[in-house]
């Protein structure tokens, strides 16, 4: 029955009682006789006259002729939701597919949205609340670190797919956040985020706090965990205090969850929309996601009433309160005992098997290496002196023996010399500068690897001749274009012979009017 207010419906009921019919109802009212029929049919179902309606009060007289309807929804055992979201692992979503699974074939079921609503109706109605606390940041006093889950994938010279899991740091007063992407969540990659992100910040806080990872806390408890020894290393040379949350929570690190959100969000996703990696190198990965760090710090705030952006928080009212950093970053290192090799160098396999050179007497001789992140360095296994330092690299590819000049011995210098190496040596034993630097520069216009060689044997014929019949001999080999090394040799045993002998050598000259004859048979170029 369509609804009518409560003036038309008192006049349709007194109406009845005086008897009307349905058309003089209809007429003094304004009701339809079809709604006039419909109240008079109601009254005779439930056994009541006009009269008796007319004395119900308001509410009741509106629950005879408009009685709720029957709701078609199955309502979920409220007591028993709650009650199985106390326990472990128990959320609402879990609880919402048992409900489905309960009420199928009973009727309509909520949906999961309206679901949660009827939940959070039902604890406000039986004065159950869930409140949460203020929590007062105070500007400088924690950085909270992590790493999300997701990964970023960057691509290097040789169509090789890696991936990079994200380092991400904050700051919970300004929420101020650094990132950066390692191969590993090892703990070196812990040390190295931590310390470039407070070399972004410019500053160190009070408190460095982390989550239970096993490469920072050496055992966890429920109220203080027991730090790695490089992790206390690192707090100690920033004047920080380690603090672990506790098992298994993470709503204590809230700020860095956040920013893991955020990260995931604006750098991981929005690096993955594109359809193939924009990276070949994890330092190309690093510089396009600090970019990202820079426009998510810039960003302003979306909050009602927040204003300014978190760049402009931290600088407005946190950094003055972080402590200053030393004048030189924090270097973590790692110990190894190695053994020199028969080439006198030392070969680091966790860096993809790069050499490292010693001094040659070191060979087959153990030494003390010091690896640091950017270089290592040598030390006597006797006495802990320092032999030499290398910068570190970690390339898969490329060069991987990595020399320093006074390490090479005697022969090696003499296979490794330089274009300028060699015109220095050839000057030195006697042959005029000018002609050592067209001899040596034609060699290596065609080859630097053969005309190393070259240079070498030529070099040595200075054991059996003078440094006047080499000059000689070079000269000839200049003048008629042969400058192997047999040619040279050859005039090097001719001018020797006429030196002895006292005998002028007589050289022919071409007849200027010998050509080769112009052909299409002519099987070489000889012009």
């Amino acid at each position: 029955m369509k609804s009518i207010t409560v003036d038309i419906l008192l006049a349709v009921l007194a109406g009845l009682k005086g008897g009307l019919s349905f058309r003089q109802i209809q007429k003094q009212c304004g009701a339809s006789k079809s709604t006039v029929g419909r109240i008079s049919e109601r009254l005779a179902q439930v056994g009541l006259s006009a009269q008796d309606a007319l004395e119900l009060d308001d509410d009741s007289r509106q629950a005879l002729f408009y009685p709720p309807k029957a709701r078609a929804i199955v309502e979920p055992d409220w007591d028993r939701v709650h009650s199985r979201c106390k326990q472990k692992s128990i959320t609402l979503l879990l609880m919402y597919e048992d409900y489905q699974q309960r009420a199928e074939g009973l009727g309509s079921i909520y949906t999961y949205s309206s679901f949660c609503r009827r939940y959070s109706e039902w604890k406000r109605d039986n004065g159950i609340a869930s409140l949460s606390g203020n929590v007062d940041r105070k500007p400088g006093e924690k950085m909270e670190v992590d790493f999300a889950g997701d990964k970023l994938l960057w691509v290097d010279c040789n169509g090789q797919i890696h991936t990079a899991k994200l380092f991400v740091a904050s700051l919970p007063y300004s929420c101020l956040m650094f990132a950066e992407a390692f191969e590993d969540e090892k703990q070196q990659s812990w040390l190295d985020g931590i310390v470039d992100a407070l070399q972004y910040f410019g500053g160190s806080p009070e408190v460095l706090v982390m989550d239970n990872a096993k490469a920072l806390i050496k055992k966890t408890d429920w109220t203080e965990g027991i730090p790695q020894q490089a992790i206390d290393s690192l707090c100690l040379y920033y004047k920080m205090q380690p603090w672990a949350c506790k098992p298994a929570t993470p709503k204590e690190k809230n700020r860095v969850e956040a920013a893991v959100a955020d990260a995931e969000r604006r750098i991981i996703a929005v690096m993955s929309l594109d359809s193939y990696p924009l990276a070949n190198t994890l330092e190309e990965l690093n510089s396009l996601v600090l970019q990202k760090v820079n426009e998510i710090n810039e960003r302003p705030f979306r909050l009602y009433g927040s204003n300014g952006s978190r760049r402009t928080r931290f600088e407005a009212d946190e950094r003055h309160h972080l402590q200053a950093l030393p004048s030189m970053p924090y270097e973590r290192s790692e110990w190894k005992i190695l053994t020199v090799d028969k080439a006198h160098c030392v070969r680091i396999h966790s860096d993809g098997g790069h050499r490292y050179s010693v001094p040659a007497k070191y060979t087959h001789k153990k030494v003390c290496v010091r690896l640091c992140r950017d270089r290592l360095e040598i030390y006597d296994n006797d006495n802990n002196q320092l032999i030499t330092e290398h910068n570190r690299y970690y390339n898969i590819n490329g060069i991987k023996t990595h020399l320093k000049p006074e390490h090479l011995t005697e022969q090696e210098k003499h296979y490794r010399r330089s274009k300028q190496d060699w015109i220095t040596a050839y000057a030195n034993r006697g042959i005029p500068r000018k002609l050592a630097e067209q001899f040596i520069e034609t060699l290596w216009s065609k080859s630097e690897f053969s005309g190393a060689r070259v240079c070498g044997a030529v070099f040595k014929l200075l054991k059996q001749y003078t440094p006047r019949e080499l000059t000689q001999a070079i000269d000839k080999a200049l003048e008629i274009g042969e400058i192997r090394y047999h040619n040279v040799k050859a005039w090097c045993e001719k001018f020797a012979f006429a030196h002895r002998t006292n005998i002028e050598i007589a050289f022919e000259t071409l007849d200027p009017q010998y050509m080769t004859a112009a052909h299409e048979n002519v099987r070489n170029d000889y012009e």
